[in-house]
C-alpha cells in the first residue's frame, strides 16, 4: 500500500511539474498547447483524488487493530461476563455486543450447527482460501486462524482431541 502511494505521489509530482512548463507557453496561442495543458491539468486532478482515495484506505487500515485482536478481545470480553456483577456484566455485553457487530457479516445455520460467517476486512485481501481449523469441544467451537501453520501448532491447537491435526 506504502509503495502505491509513493508512486502516486511520483506520478503526481511529475504531472505538477509537467502543468507548470506547459502554463509557460499557454499564453501563445498554439491549441496543441492549450490542449496538452488540459490534458495534464485532467491528469492532476484524477491522480489527485487517487491519492486521497489511496491515502484514506491506509489510514483506515492503520486505525483497525486487525481480526485476530478483535477477535481475542472478543474471547476476553465472554471470558469475563461470567465473573462480573450486575452492572459490570452489562458493560461487557454492550462492547461484546459492539464489537460482533464489527465482525460478524451473519450467522449460518448449517449440519454442522451454527458458523459464523465474518465480514471482509482490509488487511485481508487473499486469493484463494484463507487457512484454518476449527473444534468442537463441550459445544464450543474453536477456530485457528493461522496464514502458514505448522503441525506443533495445529497439535497444541488440538490437544485433548489426540493431536488430530492431520498432517502426520
Amino acid at each position: 500500500m506504502l509503495r502505491q502511494i509513493e508512486a502516486l505521489k511520483a506520478k503526481l509530482a511529475d504531472a505538477k511539474a509537467r502543468r507548470t512548463r506547459l502554463l509557460s507557453v499557454l499564453v501563445t496561442e498554439d491549441e496543441e498547447v492549450q490542449e496538452q495543458f488540459v490534458q495534464v491539468a485532467a491528469e492532476v486532478k484524477e491522480l489527485t483524488k487517487r491519492l486521497k482515495e489511496q491515502e484514506k484506505a491506509a489510514a483506515s487500515r492503520q486505525a483497525d487493530p486487525g481480526i485476530i485482536v478483535r477477535l481475542t478481545t472478543a474471547n476476553e470480553l465472554s471470558g469475563q461476563l461470567e465473573e462480573a456483577d450486575l452492572e459490570k456484566r452489562r458493560e461487557l455485553r454492550i462492547k461484546l455486543s459492539s464489537l460482533l457487530r464489527g465482525l460478524v457479516e451473519r450467522v449460518d445455520c448449517r449440519p454442522i450447527g451454527p458458523v459464523m460467517i465474518l465480514k471482509p476486512r482490509l488487511e485481508v485481501q487473499m486469493k484463494g482460501v484463507m487457512p484454518f481449523a476449527f473444534r468442537m469441544d463441550l459445544g464450543i467451537v474453536s477456530m485457528l486462524l493461522e496464514s502458514s501453520p505448522n503441525k506443533d501448532a495445529l497439535d497444541q491447537f488440538f490437544v485433548g482431541l489426540g493431536g488430530a491435526s492431520g498432517m502426520d
